[in-house]
């Protein structure tokens, strides 16, 4: 957005590894974007696309339990990355809990009491990164409805 609007970042971020940087001057981007029209397009669909996550994270932050927003994320992550095996769903969380809370709007707190709530009604069970998804028709409720 600054490269658009000239105004300051809204984020920072931190690379975890190694990492290969790309700095595009902004008026080659204007430049480019007037040559080639798509690619304005492009930035402006990825751009409402953003905006769309944003507002919908925006609505969980406001009208959903840190349970659910929990939920949601772990239903995502069991249908993308589990693995299906005779005792339920085992997948590997996406993170470390300060990065889970980070991702669901919380603080590693809250987000412990909720992954422990879960294992204690059977939901699930948890070692360390390590969860196995013993009811995924319960996650699903959870998560408030089979998305």
């Amino acid at each position: 957005m600054p490269l658009f609007d000239r105004a300051g970042y809204v984020a920072s971020a931190t690379a975890q590894t190694a990492a290969r940087l790309l700095w595009i001057p902004r008026r080659e981007i204007d430049a480019l974007c007037r040559r080639h029209p798509e690619v304005a397009l492009a930035i402006i669909a990825t751009m409402a696309r953003r905006v769309r996550a944003f507002a919908s994270l925006a609505g969980d932050l406001a009208l959903q339990s840190v349970r659910t927003r929990l939920g949601r994320l772990l239903l995502d992550e069991a249908r993308r990355a589990g693995r299906l095996t005779p005792e339920g769903v085992e997948l590997t969380l996406p993170g470390t809990r300060e990065e889970i809370a980070a991702r669901i709007g919380t603080v590693r707190e809250p987000l412990s009491r909720a992954l422990t709530t879960l294992a204690r009604e059977g939901v699930m069970a948890v070692r360390g990164r390590r969860l196995l998804v013993r009811d995924l028709k319960r996650l699903e409720g959870v998560a408030g409805a089979a998305r």
